[in-house]
């Protein structure tokens, strides 16, 4: 992968948005996952599942890979106009979280360039392990 391919627009935007979007989910109250759970449940049905049940949604949601999970909650940030919790970042809409995974090495430079911009939550800026359960939120 070079250079080229991380400045795509969409696949700059994913990256960019995985990494502000867990940060803000690490650091979201109650009310906040209430929020934003109720919010993907729209986007989700507006993205050609609006006739599906509620746990049919979560389980969807549930199911789809770490990456586009964060990319969700980015699109529910930009839908509620959240803003972004770190210093030179901003949540970018993309075509569709499902496709727009962005790979290790452009994670990675997004990570560090959120972690220049913001060296005071440097050690809290990265993507974590396991998956996000709506279901819990």
């Amino acid at each position: 992968m070079g250079l080229f391919d991380f400045l795509s627009p969409n696949k700059y935007a994913a990256a960019n948005n995985v990494i502000i979007a867990q940060y803000l989910v690490n650091n979201f109250t109650n009310e906040d996952r209430s929020l934003f759970k109720g919010q993907v449940i729209r986007i989700l049905k507006a993205g050609g599942m609006g006739a599906a049940p509620e746990a049919v949604l979560l389980e969807r949601f549930n199911s789809a890979d770490k990456m586009a999970q964060l990319n969700f909650i980015a699109l529910a940030a930009i839908d509620l106009n959240y803003p972004s919790p770190l210093q030179g970042g901003r949540f970018m809409s993309i075509r569709n979280p499902f496709r727009e995974i962005p790979t290790d090495s452009q994670l990675h430079i997004a990570t560090e360039q959120m972690r220049r911009a913001n060296p005071d939550k440097a050690n809290d800026i990265g993507i974590e392990f396991g998956k996000i359960d709506l279901f819990d939120w």
